[in-house]
C-alpha cells in the first residue's frame, strides 16, 4: 500500500513540475527612447494588443517607454516572438511617431502584450490608435485624436475644443471633456462634465452628468442621457432612431422647441407652452417654448422616447 501511495507521490511531483515547466517560459523586452521636441510636436501611437498610458508634464521633451512581453511553453518560440515583435520610433519635422507590429501567432506563445507609457508635454497634439487594450491619459490640454477598438480608455481633463474620439467595442469614461466629435459603435461612454456635445452613437449608451454648452447628437440603437443642462446653451439637436433620449433643462433655461416624432413618445415638462400641435395616426409635430423662449431645441425621433425631465 505504501509503494502504491509513494508512486502517485511521485506522479502528482512530476505532473506539478511539468506544468510549472509549461508555465515558465516567459520574456520581456523594453524599448526606450528621449526624444527633445519644440512647441506644437505631435505624438502619434499606433499600438496591438496592450495598453497605451499618458502622462502629460510642463516640459520640452518626449520619453517613450515600450514593454514587450510574453509566456509560453517553449522558451526558443517565447524568444522569438517577443524579438519579431517590431517598435518603430521614429522622429520627423513636427511629429514624433511610435508604431508595434505584432505578427501571426498560431499558438507561439499562451499570452502577450505590447504596452506603451509616453510622457509628453501638457501642450502637444496627440494621436493614439489603440487595439485590443485600453488608453489612460491623466490630463492633457493639446487636442487629442484617439481611436480605441475593442478595449477601454480613461481619460482625465481633456479640454481642448478641437479633440476627436472615437470608441468600439469598449468602455469610455472622462472626467471633463472641452469638446469635439465623439463616435461610438457597440460602447458605453460616461462624462462628468463637458463644455460642448457633438456625438454620434450606434448600438451604445452615453451618459452625461452635466453639459455647459451645445449639444449635437444622432442615436441609433441606445440611450443619451443628459442628468443636468446649464445655462450656457444655445442649441441643442437631437436625432435619434429605435432609442431613449432624456434631457434634464434646467427650469431657470428659456428655450423654444420644435418636436417631430414617428412611432414615438415625447415626455414633456410641466408648465411648457404648446404653439401648434399636429397629430397623425403615427407622428406627431409639436412647437412650444418654456419660459418665454430662448434657446433652440430640435428633435427629429422614429421608434424613440424623448424626454425632458
Amino acid at each position: 500500500m505504501k509503494r502504491i501511495m509513494d508512486k502517485k507521490y511521485i506522479v502528482v511531483l512530476l505532473i506539478t513540475f511539468i506544468s510549472f515547466g509549461i508555465q515558465a517560459a516567459e520574456k520581456e523586452r523594453i524599448v526606450k527612447k528621449n526624444v527633445k521636441v519644440n512647441e506644437g510636436t505631435e505624438l502619434v501611437v499606433k499600438n496591438v494588443f496592450g495598453d497605451v498610458k499618458v502622462e502629460s508634464y510642463n516640459g520640452s521633451e518626449i520619453d517613450i517607454e515600450v514593454v514587450v512581453w510574453a509566456r509560453g511553453s517553449s522558451e526558443s518560440k517565447v524568444n522569438k516572438f517577443v524579438d519579431d515583435i517590431d517598435v518603430d520610433i521614429s522622429t520627423s519635422r513636427g511629429e514624433v511617431r511610435v508604431e508595434s507590429t505584432v505578427g501571426s501567432n498560431n499558438g507561439k506563445v499562451k499570452e502577450f502584450k505590447v504596452n506603451v507609457n509616453v510622457r509628453v508635454p501638457i501642450n502637444s497634439p496627440l494621436t493614439i490608435k489603440n487595439s485590443f487594450g485600453n488608453v489612460y491619459i491623466s490630463e492633457h490640454k493639446g487636442a487629442v485624436n484617439l481611436d480605441v477598438s475593442h478595449g477601454d480608455f480613461e481619460l482625465g481633463k481633456v479640454v481642448n475644443s478641437g479633440n476627436e474620439i472615437e470608441l468600439q467595442f469598449g468602455d469610455g469614461e472622462i472626467e471633463e471633456y472641452g469638446g469635439g466629435e465623439i463616435e461610438l459603435s457597440h460602447s458605453n461612454l460616461k462624462i462628468s462634465k463637458a463644455h460642448e456635445i457633438y456625438l454620434e452613437s450606434q448600438f451604445s449608451n452615453t451618459k452625461v452628468e452635466t453639459v455647459n454648452g451645445d449639444i449635437k447628437a444622432s442615436i441609433s440603437h441606445g440611450e443619451f442621457d443628459v442628468s443636468d443642462l446649464v445655462t450656457n446653451y444655445r442649441t441643442i439637436d437631437v436625432k435619434a432612431t429605435f432609442s431613449t433620449v432624456e434631457l434634464n433643462l434646467d427650469e431657470k433655461n428659456p428655450f423654444e422647441i420644435e418636436y417631430k416624432g414617428s412611432f414615438s413618445t415625447f415626455k414633456r415638462p410641466k408648465g411648457i407652452e404648446i404653439i401648434e400641435h399636429k397629430e397623425e395616426i403615427n407622428s406627431e409635430f409639436i412647437r412650444a417654448k418654456y419660459n418665454g423662449g430662448g434657446a433652440e431645441v430640435n428633435v427629429k425621433v422614429s421608434f424613440s422616447t424623448f424626454r425632458i425631465k
